[in-house]
């Protein structure tokens, strides 16, 4: 890739593609460095065809962050499937890529009361602090396969915090607990908080117990101001994707908070994103919170509970709950 030299195959069965036209597009970390037309020779029926693309981004990461080549595939003409440009496939090509560096730990005014009376962490705009979470609203396939039976069996649903320790320095927070499900599983839970320059890290660790080989998720849940209206992500978009589908280009999207619930018509685990590297959750002034992941994640930011979605048995006795439902 870094040479500009690609390879397309015509998977038409008897037209060359001669109606399409390919467009590409180099990003890094969701920002457009540079694209264009690929300019591609008659490639007939179940054939390939090479062609060549120049750009001075391909060979050298300038910048720092992740960095991709991204190709899709338009209709030239309206036909009687499709309206003019109507994108009809895509291609993506990791680059070379510079890590960025990470932030410097030095005390932050977010730093300072990071943990309530209570040993929970305090998130600016948070209105519900992250607790563990083991559990989704089950699938039509939870079902199905009896998968979320296991589930109630084990009493993911219900997870209470009980055992809990603090141990507090000038630049590190450490809390330790014992969570317990409701049929009575403990499950081991340490988090690590330590300041940065633009607010706090959290390194969290979760052990569970041999019997739990299954569970829905393991994870972090927590809810944001209902103020906060709109997200953007860098990860699988723009549509829904899960581990198990992961059908989507990595790049940088937006979508308001309402617009993130899908309305299967049994209400269920919906909205999803998988490999997300960082979100922003923000109001219509820009004010929000921004979240950074170790590593690529499956996370959404939704209108709905969980819990919300699986006691309800039709699409239209879902409610939003007034918060932002945020599951890492």
């Amino acid at each position: 890739a870094s040479a500009g030299r690609f390879e397309i195959f015509n998977k038409q069965f008897f037209s060359d593609l001669s109606a399409f036209e390919i467009l590409w597009s180099i990003t890094c970390d969701g920002l457009v460095l540079d694209g264009g037309v690929a300019k591609v020779s008659t490639v007939g029926a179940r054939k390939k065809g090479a062609f060549t693309v120049k750009s001075a981004h391909l060979a050298k990461a300038e910048d720092k962050g992740e960095r991709f080549v991204t190709f899709t595939i338009h209709t030239k003409a309206s036909t009687a499937w499709s309206s003019t440009m109507a994108e009809v496939g895509w291609s993506q090509i990791a680059l070379t890529s510079r890590a960025k560096a990470k932030a410097a730990v030095q005390p932050s005014d977010e730093f300072d009361g990071v943990i309530n009376e209570y040993a929970e962490i305090q998130l600016p705009f948070g209105l519900v602090a992250p607790v563990l979470s083991l559990w989704r609203a089950p699938t039509d396939n939870d079902r199905i396969g009896h998968i979320s039976t296991r589930w109630e069996r084990w009493g993911l649903r219900n997870l209470t915090r009980e055992e809990c320790t603090v141990t507090e320095s000038a630049n590190k927070v450490t809390i330790k607990c014992t969570w317990k499900t409701s049929t009575g599983f403990a499950i081991k839970h340490t988090q690590v908080i330590t300041p940065n320059e633009n607010g706090f890290t959290v390194s969290e660790s979760v052990v569970l117990p041999k019997e739990l080989n299954d569970v829905a998720r393991v994870g972090t849940n927590f809810e944001l101001s209902g103020g906060l209206t709109d997200v953007t992500w860098f990860g699988n978009g723009p549509h829904e994707s899960y581990p198990d589908r992961k059908i989507g280009r990595i790049h940088r999207w937006n979508s308001t908070i309402e617009n993130q619930y899908i309305p299967y018509v049994r209400p269920q685990e919906n909205g999803g994103h998988n490999g997300v590297r960082w979100f922003e959750v923000s109001d219509p002034t820009g004010a929000g919170i921004r979240i950074d992941l170790a590593k690529p994640y499956q996370v959404s930011v939704t209108p709905n509970r969980a819990v919300d979605l699986a006691d309800a048995t039709h699409d239209v006795e879902v409610q939003p709950c007034g918060n932002v439902v945020v599951h890492i």
